[in-house]
């Protein structure tokens, strides 16, 4: 076996096995036998899929991705195993100079390891914060519904918690996409500071849209999840 155009072998059975393929590993590799009766060749195309279906983050990656904004009510539902304390899982900004956003974020502490939830519909902020759940490298789902000035926040089968903002404004303005795991760094309003997540994502449900999770619209020092 021989990749085409190169006289390095690869391999000398009837069967080429490539273990850890990667992009560069793509293309038509070549399976050429001699004998005393003649030469016979055979080609075979590698295809490598380098989509990540299931990103993967190191708490300074990001992800974003297309959303529908609705100013009157949001709901976001995804899975995500956390592997370290702390980081932003999804921001979603303000349109323009508004003032309005959300963000979930893992905010551990004494108390125990919880999920904080807060938005702002441009004039105040709501702060929803889970019940505890246990760190145990297991995926764990997330819920957060708006409607105007009210918001939940559920993890898991646990009881949801609720809030509302301590401002007047009832629609949201939000932009167009969301990020996911971190932020490409821009001037956002970030609650708990700027590190991202250490962790992966599995699932993305907005407004009940499911989430190509493989088709961002950017990212930077994503991995696919191990």
């Amino acid at each position: 076996w021989t990749r085409f155009n190169s006289d390095v072998v690869i391999g000398t059975t009837a069967e080429l096995i490539l273990s850890s393929v990667a992009v560069d590993d793509a293309g038509i590799y070549v399976c050429q036998v001699n004998n005393a009766a003649g030469t016979a060749s055979a080609t075979a195309e590698l295809l490598v899929n380098d989509k990540i279906s299931v990103p993967s983050f190191g708490g300074e990656s990001f992800a974003s991705y297309p959303v529908e904004m609705r100013r009157r009510s949001t709901m976001i539902d995804l899975d995500v195993l956390l592997r370290a304390a702390g980081g932003l899982i999804v921001y979603w900004a303000g349109a323009g100079a508004a003032k309005d956003f959300l963000s979930i974020g893992f905010a551990p502490g004494a108390a125990g390891n919880r999920i904080q939830c807060q938005f702002s519909n441009g004039d105040g902020d709501a702060i929803l914060l889970s019940e505890p759940f246990t760190l145990d490298d297991e995926y764990h789902r997330i819920r957060v519904e708006r409607n105007l000035t009210w918001g939940s926040l559920k993890i898991d089968n646990k009881d949801p918690v609720g809030g509302v903002t301590d401002g007047q404004q009832k629609n949201i303005n939000l932009v167009n996409n969301v990020f996911v795991g971190g932020t490409d760094g821009g001037e956002y309003r970030l609650v708990g500071g700027r590190k991202g997540l250490e962790g992966c994502v599995r699932r993305l449900v907005v407004n009940g849209k499911v989430i190509d999770l493989a088709a961002p619209l950017n990212s930077e020092g994503v991995e696919k999840c191990r």
